[in-house]
């Protein structure tokens, strides 16, 4: 049998033969991360160490309506770790429903400070539509050195057809930073009684790509948005991303690429995805799982896992 090239290195069957047992069964203490390591390192044929994965949708602090397992910092890091995470893109949960977002993002810098052996980048959140968020936009690229803003329209109650938006995007394109929209955090369905959240319909946000040319914008937890008519006007720039968190059935990501999944009707470029957990709220494991069951070449996998992320940063190294 001929041996793979090294762009075959890390495939499908690698991974596999790692998480042949279901992880849930896996001693204490071992993780899936540590399994894939191993098989790969008694593996002759899959010489080339799997590499490290920017998570780009991460978030630190309590969900209001219940108790997530890795909701601090630490431990939030320490999982990632465990994962072959290496760098995380974190949001705040504050963010929701606190009506000081200066506070929050100070807080959330903070916090992102305070993880030495992980690269955790912080990324505050702005409403365009509450007073201030040009001071609040200029503290989170000044001072606490963050690399985007994010956005949760559907929790601060505004629509993406706002003209306050194409404002916001022009002022973060010249500072050099990107966007990223929180489309959903939880399903509809579970949704705690008190909540009235509209559904976010993305694509408003196609006149606004038009209006400011180089802004960059990612969409996370964005399924529901990628099924919405007229997604594929927003397709059409290679500017706007996604993340994997919330993609549903087997396979999904090949079938996004491809232009086959059952309800997603347009067809993704390699450029369009990075990879992103939503950890803590879903398990890091899904996210995992999700990337590497579908059936994607190396260079594929590596372009999810970190290379796509990386052309979105600045050079250098995360601000101290």
């Amino acid at each position: 049998m001929q041996s793979p090239s090294p762009s075959q290195a890390l495939d499908r069957r690698t991974f596999l033969k790692a998480a042949a047992a279901p992880t849930l069964a896996l001693p204490l203490g071992t993780t899936l991360s540590t399994t894939l390591a191993q098989a790969q390192s008694q593996d002759s044929e899959a010489p080339d160490a799997p590499p490290g994965i920017v998570d780009t949708n991460l978030h630190v602090g309590d969900w209001p309506f219940r108790h997530l397992k890795y909701s601090a910092p630490r431990a939030l890091a320490d999982k990632l770790k465990q994962h072959r995470i290496v760098e995380g893109w974190a949001g705040s949960f504050e963010a929701l429903f606190h009506k000081n977002l200066s506070d929050v993002n100070a807080r959330l810098a903070v916090a992102c400070r305070g993880i030495r052996d992980l690269s955790l980048r912080p990324v505050g959140a702005l409403c365009p539509v509450w007073p201030g968020w040009e001071e609040d936009l200029r503290r989170c690229h000044e001072i606490h050195k963050m690399p985007a803003i994010r956005l949760y329209p559907a929790y601060h109650q505004y629509r993406l057809d706002r003209p306050e938006i194409r404002e916001l995007f022009a002022a973060v394109q010249a500072r050099g930073m990107f966007v990223q929209v929180a489309i959903d955090l939880e399903d509809p369905r579970v949704h705690h009684p008190a909540l009235q959240l509209e559904p976010v319909d993305v694509r408003p946000l196609t006149e606004h790509l038009q209006a400011v040319p180089e802004i960059r914008v990612q969409l996370l937890n964005a399924q529901m948005a990628l099924s919405q008519p007229g997604i594929a006007s927003l397709l059409a720039t290679r500017r706007v991303t996604f993340d994997l968190a919330n993609l549903e059935g087997a396979g999904a990501i090949g079938r996004l690429l491809a232009g086959n999944h059952w309800s997603i009707k347009t067809q993704l470029h390699l450029s369009h995805l990075m990879f992103g957990s939503h950890a803590p709220f879903f398990p890091l494991e899904a996210a995992l799982l999700r990337l590497f069951e579908s059936p994607l070449d190396r260079s594929q996998l590596v372009a999810l896992m970190q290379g796509n992320a990386r052309h979105w940063l600045p050079p250098g190294p995360v601000p101290g």
